[in-house]
């Protein structure tokens, strides 16, 4: 679960989920528990989609296109993140950039 306050920005800086193939992103706060935080996904030819996700929804998308969460300027947002990753089971306790074989 990732948590996001006001005055935090962690998640703001475009990126995108380096090795999975599809991330999901659900939303676990209601609205009015915080304002600002949409999920913005830059589209083909650099336009930016922006998402605004209510309890219970889910946004998937391409793990390599880049996104970034935008500031959030009150209360707190918690969306859970689940990446879809191809190739072997993975124990290791890190994002292991190995598809196949031992980790190290």
């Amino acid at each position: 679960c990732h948590r996001l306050a006001a005055g935090t920005d962690i998640l703001s800086c475009e990126h995108f989920d380096y090795g999975s193939v599809l991330t999901i992103d659900v939303m676990l706060s209601h609205p009015g528990e915080f304002d600002g935080g949409l999920l913005q996904v830059v589209e083909s030819g650099g336009n930016v989609r922006s998402y605004e996700l209510g309890c219970g929804d889910a946004l998937i998308f391409l793990s390599h296109k880049q996104h970034f969460v935008a500031p959030v300027l009150s209360g707190v947002r918690h969306v859970l993140i689940i990446e879809l990753w191809e190739g072997e089971e993975r124990t290791c306790q890190h994002r292991c950039s190995l598809r196949h074989g031992a980790c190290h």
